[in-house]
């Protein structure tokens, strides 16, 4: 059942005050491109640091590589793998070459032609490809060590000679890479009740790394959806004392907050990096943080259903559909989530975590994945030792008939009322090493 109407949405967390950000707004205030802190680079774009930090022809992937494909003039994974700043995006497509690169088990894998091989020996997360390049933040340096590698380091592994390079000394929190820049995230100063987020942005044109620029009263911010080159962002206004929040009422008694620093999400807009031509999405009250573009339609799910706005026309499509979980991925139509399963319109329930024949220490699916062929899932596995991997799964549906098929008779009795309860099963399938 389809219906069309603006409808009411909802952000996780959305309070703004103007001398720092919690969780939201000054987090994404845009950068303005005049100063800050630059880096020296050579006619090749690297500094002396990232020479020095060059591991040459280790992990080179099969053989001599051909241009086989083009690359989006924006983005540099699919949109809808990067919903928000916490996801771990643990896998890229390479148009240029064709090579799906993905984590597990702290090693990133290449993958071409049904062929895989072990890149990168690192724990990375948050994988983009540009010009033919792997970019990864640093998770770890326990195996192959890169020299003056820190966990939190933007990384640029290249397959053809296999160097892998430090691409900025700083550490960071998260960070998204499209063709002309690399926004990062740091996280700064815990207030006690919220913690600063600091911005800074590296520009591949002009090779610097630019901190953001601070608001003195907080009145808009810039989300990492992009649509051409603007951003989607969040429009804010002061809290209404005169229409009174039980939630901010306790904030500003317990916490002594000064009202007047208190800004709430009013809106959605999008912007150029540094908030000039705004355009207000007219309709749309608040964005939830999980959402992206696709074409010319900004995509989210909320409580009414899966959210379908399209910026040309601004009119919003929105399919009934129930939600309350964290993780989304729309492919061919088919919507997967963690709270249920859509296609053709219709819901049906879906076990969350569900792996046939059943594997123990698995944990429960968060985050989907696509490469536009296949859906992911990357998921927490314990270990005997109680330590933990992140492992990453294809995910297929399948119906509770033939899970019932191929369960293990000893473990059917687990999976009984788990199945009683459900209409399909998400099956999780190790990928290939092979």
């Amino acid at each position: 059942m389809k219906k069309k109407k603006f409808a009411k949405l909802f952000y996780s967390g959305a309070f703004c005050l103007s001398l720092f950000f919690a969780s939201c707004g000054k987090e994404e205030t845009p950068p303005v491109n005049n100063g800050g802190m630059s880096q020296k680079m050579d006619e090749e774009g690297l500094t002396d640091k990232q020479k020095e930090n060059a591991l040459p022809l280790k992990g080179k992937v099969f053989g001599e590589l051909s241009v086989v494909g083009e690359e989006d003039a924006i983005y540099c994974n699919l949109p809808e793998n990067i919903l928000n700043w916490n996801s771990s995006i643990p896998l890229c497509r390479d148009p240029l070459y064709d090579i799906l690169y993905y984590v597990d088990e702290n090693i990133i894998y290449a993958v071409q032609n049904g062929k895989t091989e072990a890149a990168v020996e690192l724990s990375g997360r948050r994988l983009f490809c540009r010009d033919g390049k792997l970019y990864f933040l640093l998770s770890s340096s326990t195996k192959t060590a890169v020299k003056g590698a820190k966990s939190g380091n933007i990384l640029c592994y290249n397959p053809v000679d296999g160097s892998v390079e430090v691409v900025l000394d700083d550490v960071f929190d998260s960070m998204t890479v499209y063709q002309d820049l690399i926004y990062c995230r740091k996280i700064g100063e815990d207030f006690g009740f919220g913690v600063r987020m600091d911005y800074c942005y590296y520009f591949f044109d002009t090779r610097e790394l630019i901190a953001q620029k601070e608001q003195e009263v907080m009145s808009y911010s810039v989300g990492i959806a992009r649509y051409g080159k603007d951003f989607v962002g969040w429009l804010y206004g002061p809290y209404d004392r005169s229409n009174p929040r039980k939630d901010w009422e306790e904030l500003i008694e317990k916490q002594g907050i000064d009202p007047e620093l208190i800004r709430l999400p009013i809106g959605a807009h999008l912007c150029n990096f540094d908030g000039s031509n705004s355009r207000v999405l007219e309709g749309i009250k608040e964005l939830p943080i999980s959402h992206y573009i696709k074409g010319n339609h900004l995509i989210w799910l909320s409580e009414d259903g899966l959210h379908n706005w399209d910026i040309v026309t601004r009119k919003e499509e929105i399919t009934e559909f129930q939600y309350g979980g964290s993780g989304f991925i729309l492919v061919d139509d088919k919507l997967y989530s963690t709270t249920g399963y859509m296609e053709n319109g219709e819901q049906k329930k879906c076990c969350e975590f569900a792996v046939v024949p059943s594997e123990e220490g698995i944990g429960q699916i968060w985050e989907f994945f696509t490469d536009n062929k296949q859906v992911y899932s990357f998921v927490e596995r314990s270990n005997e030792d109680f330590s933990s991997t992140n492992r990453l799964y294809q995910v297929d549906i399948i119906s509770k008939e033939e899970a019932i098929s191929i369960i293990p008779l000893i473990d059917f009795s687990a999976w009984e009322e788990a199945l009683n309860d459900c209409d399909c099963v998400y099956r999780l399938t190790e990928l290939s090493k092979e």
